[in-house]
């Protein structure tokens, strides 16, 4: 028998031109519920903070257009330290040429924003799907009726 469970460490790896910055994303089961509130909320955020910035870009505004950079910038920087640590979040802004102006980075932030949120879909899902299989071998009229 081989069993294989998921590693609550996930390596990640991200290249910012000629800099690769390498972290580790904490997705310890203690930590995940946490987590995953943590990136719904700071997405809600985002949204309402781009819909201002589209309004100000469309009306050349780049005072507020830069003030909803850094607000975004802002947002996001809680969840990459969160799952990833200070460290990484400040190798990331160095590797971006941006430890004076955060904003600067927010590409690569929103990328690495994104894969939080997927690698915490993924953690989820499959634990949905564990705690139902569980739940399956326990009932036995469960499997007889999904074979017919």
């Amino acid at each position: 028998m081989k069993l294989t469970v998921q590693s609550p460490i996930v390596p990640l790896e991200v290249e910012i031109g000629d800099k690769t910055v390498n972290g580790r994303m904490n997705l310890a089961p203690t930590r995940l519920g946490a987590i995953s509130k943590l990136a719904l909320k700071t997405a809600e955020e985002l949204r309402s903070i781009e819909e201002s910035n589209v309004a100000a870009d469309e009306a050349g505004d780049l005072e507020a257009f830069t003030e909803g950079e850094a607000k975004i910038a802002e947002k996001i920087a809680p969840l990459v330290q969160s799952v990833l640590g200070k460290e990484f979040y400040n190798e990331i802004l160095e590797a971006c040429g941006a430890e004076e102006e955060p904003a600067a980075c927010n590409g690569a932030m929103y990328a690495i924003m994104n894969a939080i949120s997927e690698t915490i879909g993924e953690r989820n899902a499959a634990a949905t799907n564990d705690k139902a299989a569980h739940y399956l071998a326990e009932v036995p009229d469960a499997l007889q009726a999904d074979a017919n």
